[in-house]
């Protein structure tokens, strides 16, 4: 006999047991593994198209965590802000952007006012950009995303289209002002010395010139409305050239005319009677609907004139003869507002997002 003493089978059982346990447990354990590893290469694979995703977009992309600081950016944002990566991560998007009330201009979207929200602000370093931001919160974990948009460009075309026009106006009028001047002149003497056709090409020449005026005087309007936008939303910058001293001068001017107090009665009866030949043309009616009491607001009488007149031309052009065209001027608490409607065929619901376009007129 050995000196171990001898295995009976009841504990040579419970061995064997033991050891088909722990067999089991490691093939469970192998099988979890290669499950985890075949989730983590999915994950890796999914995280890594997302991010060939972000990185391919045209717009800068920023996720920040609840409090806003900044977890993650993608290329085109390292570019916006011209750094790497990792000196923005971490960083506190307020400080980053630097923009006055900030906060204020988020809280809709951190105080679950609104999902998503837009808004336009201007970064002074590391150079001078104008972004369109569109923000949304991750509902998952409270965060959010901010998908930044470059206008500079655009900006830039609007500035200098706005520029073309008033420095444009400015110069048509000299020699319009000549023509109806000698016009005038000529007037004056036609009956003695003209013949009445030669009256009639005076006449012409003379209307000509004053509807002229009436376009110029508009481009003007239209140029100091854009302006008075601007200059609202953010101070006008310095223009170089020959040029600077004359828009500055427009730049500074007292726009007083856009917060003069405007009846709205008044505004919509004088529209309707400047379109009322060109309707009884047409044997289409102006009716106007209007509240009982008189809603006064801030603005700009005869800009708010001319945009009625041109909402009701453009109603009795494409209504229906012997139909009708309405003016509704409305008031609330808070507001005043004013429809036009007609009877012609309308709009074809897609192109309802150009109707504000400018120069666009539908097919």
């Amino acid at each position: 006999m050995g000196d171990h003493p001898e295995i009976d089978d009841q504990e040579l059982e419970q061995k064997n047991l033991a050891f088909e346990q722990s067999l089991q447990y490691a093939r469970d354990l192998a099988r979890i593994y290669q499950v985890e590893k075949a989730r983590r290469k999915e994950l890796e694979t999914d995280n890594a198209s997302i991010r060939a995703v972000i990185d391919s977009m045209n717009d800068g992309m920023i996720a920040t965590d609840i409090d806003r600081m900044i977890v993650e950016v993608n290329q085109v944002c390292c570019k916006i802000f011209e750094t790497e990566k990792a000196a923005l991560v971490g960083q506190r998007l307020d400080d980053l952007l630097d923009v006055p009330a900030f906060a204020e201009t988020v809280a809709p979207l951190t105080e679950n006012r609104q999902p998503h929200i837009r808004f336009e602000f201007d970064l002074s370093r590391p150079l001078k950009r104008s972004l369109l931001a569109s923000a949304s919160r991750i509902a998952e974990t409270g965060g959010y995303v901010f998908v930044l948009h470059d206008i500079s460009a655009r900006k830039r075309a609007e500035n200098l289209k706005n520029e073309f026009v008033a420095i444009l106006s400015h110069e048509l009028r000299t020699p319009l002002n000549a023509i109806l001047g000698f016009s005038d002149l000529l007037d004056m003497d036609a009956q003695e010395n003209f013949s009445p056709e030669q009256q009639e090409y005076i006449s012409l020449i003379r209307q000509a010139g004053k509807n002229m005026l009436h376009i110029v005087q508009e481009l003007l309007d239209f140029a100091d409305a854009r302006r008075f936008l601007q200059d609202h939303e953010h101070p006008p910058e310095e223009v170089d050239g020959a040029c600077a001293p004359l828009i500055a001068d427009t730049a500074a001017r007292d726009f007083h005319i856009f917060n003069q107090t405007v009846n709205l009665i008044a505004v919509a009866e004088e529209a309707a009677l400047k379109v009322k030949d060109k309707a009884d043309a047409r044997g289409i009616g102006i009716q106007l609907r209007l509240p009982s009491s008189t809603p006064r607001i801030v603005g700009h009488p005869a800009m708010l004139r001319d945009m009625l007149v041109h909402l009701l031309q453009n109603g009795i052009q494409f209504g229906k003869d012997d139909g009708t065209v309405w003016i509704r001027l409305a008031e609330t608490e808070e507001n005043a507002e004013i429809t036009v409607t007609d009877d012609g065929v309308g709009m074809p619901g897609t192109e309802l997002e150009k109707v504000f376009d400018s120069f666009y007129q539908v097919e």
